[in-house]
């Protein structure tokens, strides 16, 4: 199944635009004719991630209450929403009503699709998890970890270290092992790089559930807040 985007918006130019940014990453681009389609499209794991009119939904419901119609389409949805507007004053009520991302229709169009691959990246991960952790997802390949709705992109050597956490649940490593495993046979001089790198973890680890804390004269280990 080819990835694509389901698009409910009117303005055709705009829609052009969006077009040509997603089929520059691969991605194809649905149009919605009316609200019935876009529902029922939302309902369906086949699409990426959904982009939403303010303008289109105002018109459907007249202009009454179309944050209670972007609600239930929310509820409704097994895909994120974005919702996109000419009003940039509709912020705060568009991600109450349940949105995933709003965006001014001003924005240069590579914003939108650099948010959109944001948001259903983190819709392909939820729930899984390939770690000691079932909150976190490791893309050990690409750097790339996935802790509760936070992405994070480790440098190798970070990568290599954090991986030793993810897969040694509540086991505290010494500064030997991390070495052994992210060094190999390439040890540094100094022993003391591993804290260099347990601290630079930290500091890409300060907005989610998790720490590394240490255990004095034996090592590292991984707790959650």
């Amino acid at each position: 199944m080819e990835a694509c985007v389901l698009v409910w918006e009117d303005d055709i130019g705009w829609c052009e635009q969006i077009k040509k940014g997603l089929a520059n990453e691969g991605i194809m681009m649905q149009e919605a004719d009316n609200l019935e389609v876009l529902l029922e499209g939302v309902q369906k794991k086949k699409y990426l991630a959904a982009v939403l009119s303010l303008e289109q939904l105002a018109e459907e419901a007249e202009g009454q209450d179309w944050e209670k119609g972007l609600s239930e389409i929310c509820r409704k949805s097994r895909i994120p929403i974005l919702f996109v507007s000419e009003r940039e004053e509709y912020e705060l009520d568009a991600l109450n009503a349940g949105a995933e991302d709003y965006i001014s229709k001003e924005k240069d169009i590579r914003i939108l699709v650099a948010r959109l691959k944001k948001s259903f990246m983190k819709k392909k991960w939820q729930g899984k998890s390939n770690t000691d952790y079932s909150d976190i997802y490791e893309r050990f390949s690409e750097r790339q970890v996935q802790v509760g709705a936070e992405e994070i992109y480790l440098t190798p050597k970070e990568a290599a270290v954090f991986h030793c956490f993810l897969h040694s649940r509540g086991e505290i490593i010494s500064r030997e092992e991390i070495l052994a495993a992210a060094w190999g046979k390439q040890m540094p001089e100094c022993r003391r790089v591993v804290d260099t790198v347990v601290k630079q973890l930290r500091q890409k680890m300060k907005e989610t559930n998790y720490n590394i804390k240490s255990n004095y004269k034996l090592g590292y280990f991984l707790e959650k807040r």
